[in-house]
């Protein structure tokens, strides 16, 4: 999100001032790079990307869109949170959602079956429960995303986990299910109810019949009697 907003930011100034923004930028991180203060190599391990903020202020500040433009520049962004955050969304997906479970009564946690990385053997991946705690500890701690890893999987939150992705890929899979659940619950009362209404009505008729039936030998006796 952040290098989009800072691509656009480049736009911006190319359109409106020059078009060597990004000549200007690579050149100031080459000079600055070559020596860097204690400080500088602190701020980079934090985030990578603190000396080309640090660059784009200065030319913020000269070109007059630095208090327009500050809070982008302010965001901290983790390369490696948003690679782990890319890898999760895309073993969900190619996975289809089939080693994905829930528990019945359960609409905040759902659970990640170890079979899901079965096929990581081909690419690579020879030890599934090595692979198993690297995806579990993919998540940053304080999210509070992943809540308990066990020998068979995992148990995730589930809008934990669907903002750490940025979609709401297992809330709605969990809705998607749950609505296919009370339709065919529906369906089952439905067809429940017009059994009872099926056999209500053939009592009825056979009440009817044997009524009717007794009727006409009352009759008949009748008009014997009399003769």
């Amino acid at each position: 999100m952040l290098k989009t907003k800072l691509i656009l930011l480049s736009f911006m100034l190319i359109n409106d001032n020059n078009d060597h923004i990004y000549r200007y930028v690579v050149s100031e991180l080459n000079k600055r790079l070559v020596n860097l203060t204690g400080e500088e190599e602190a701020n980079l391990i934090d985030d990578y990307l603190s000396l080309t903020k640090n660059i784009l202020s200065n030319l913020l500040r000269k070109y007059g869109y630095y208090d327009r433009l500050k809070d982008i520049l302010g965001s901290n962004y983790d390369y490696k949170i948003d690679c782990n955050r890319i890898t999760w969304k895309m073993l969900i997906l190619d996975d289809h959602y089939e080693h994905i479970a829930f528990t019945d009564g359960d609409d905040k946690y759902f659970h990640v079956s170890k079979a899901i990385f079965n096929d990581f053997k081909a690419n690579g991946y020879e030890n599934i429960n090595q692979t198993l705690d690297n995806y579990f500890n993919m998540f940053p701690r304080e999210a509070g995303i992943a809540i308990e890893q066990y020998g068979n999987g995992m148990r995730l939150d589930i809008d934990k986990f669907d903002k750490f992705v940025g979609e709401p890929l297992i809330r709605n899979h969990y809705k998607k299910l749950h609505k296919d659940e009370r339709q065919q619950d529906d369906m089952k009362e439905f067809l429940k109810i017009q059994a009872k209404q099926t056999q209500v009505m053939q009592e009825t008729m056979e009440k009817i019949t044997k009524q009717q039936e007794e009727r006409n030998r009352k009759g008949l006796f009748s008009r014997l009697f009399k003769h």
